[in-house]
Formats: C-alpha cells, structure tokens, sequence
C-alpha cells in the first residue's frame, strides 16, 4: 500500500471535535434589524448630498474659507492686526512690513466704521496715508491717491504730515509723533 492513495468517507458526529456540518445544514446567519439598513442607506445619502455640495460651492463661486493669522481680525478679504504700542509713522510702516503686511488702506466709509469698532478708542493710530513729499497731494502705502469724494482731507498736505484715525476720522499728524498702528493684510483664502 506504500505509494497508493485511499480515499475515506468519514461520518463524523456533530458533537465531534473539529467537525462541521455540511453547508445546508449549517444555521444563517442572524439578519440586521430593519433600522441598522435604514440608518446605513440614510448614511450614503447624507454622504452623497455633501459630496454634490462642496463641489457645487466649489464650482459656483464658494468664497471659500478665510483665515487670519493668531490675533488677527478678519473682515471680507483683510487681516487686521491692532498694534497697542506706540512709534512713529516710519516705524509702524517697518513694523507692518515686518509682519508681511502693509499700514491699513482704507477704501470705504464702511471701512472705517468698522476700524472705529475695532481700535473702540478716540487715540489715534498711524494709517497707510501720508503726503511724500511737498509737492504731491495724500497718497496711501500703496500708491494711491486719497479719495477726497469718499473721505475728507485730513488737512494740509505737508511734508511732513502722515494720517491717523481717531474714531471715524481721519485727521492730519506729524509723522515723528509717536502713536499706535493698524496693519493690514489679505487674508489666506483656502
């Protein structure tokens, strides 16, 4: 019998070790609940209508979301840092640059009312404006021309003069006094 290969039919008992019953004999398996299907398929629709929603925001102009750096102040596309120390206007403009911002453009009256929230003070704080040189007219950090439609003057166009707010104004300072600062910046869109 050496080499030859024998074939058994075992009938073992269930209660043997190591035994199983046959396929059609052994139980199902228990069935989930009505509840466990439901709660899985409104699950998958929940899933799907999100997945539909961020990419519709992403397709049809979503602003997305906007984020400031610690201690920044967000308002529409701009970060607002408050600064509460006090320099001159070439200091806070270096110090604004420093912070990968500029001193603070304002644009509207809208602006400004919400500047007057946020410094919530009648001290005035170095801005973005000054006059460069005698001859020129109030020109912001960034190049442009003071809008006089929007803002009134702050007064004289001097050499020497540089802008601050106080409350909803915008007044004229010499720019070797020492005051707070806002700087600004755009804000991280993701």
């Amino acid at each position: 019998m050496a080499g030859e290969i024998v074939y058994a039919d075992l009938n073992l008992s269930p209660g043997f070790p190591g035994s199983r019953a046959p396929l059609s004999a052994q139980p199902h398996s228990p069935t989930c609940p009505w509840w466990h299907r439901t709660a899985l398929g409104v699950g998958w629709i929940g899933n799907i209508v999100l997945v539909i929603a961020v990419i519709a925001l992403g397709i049809w102009g979503g602003s997305g979301c906007k984020l400031c750096p610690t201690d920044w102040r967000l308002r529409r596309d701009k970060c607002y840092w408050v600064v509460r120390g006090s320099k001159t206007w070439s200091e806070s403009r270096a110090d604004c640059s420093a912070r990968g911002s500029q001193l603070l453009v304002i644009r509207d009256p809208k602006e400004l009312e919400f500047i007057k929230d946020l410094t919530q003070d009648s001290k005035p704080f170095w801005i973005g404006l000054s006059v460069p040189s005698p001859e020129k007219a109030w020109t912001w950090v960034d190049g442009s021309r003071l809008d006089q439609s929007l803002f009134q003057e702050p007064g004289p166009a001097e050499g020497n003069s540089c802008g601050a707010v106080a409350g909803n104004q915008i007044n004229s300072e010499t720019c070797s006094s020492a005051f707070q600062w806002i700087c600004q910046r755009d804000a991280i869109l993701l």
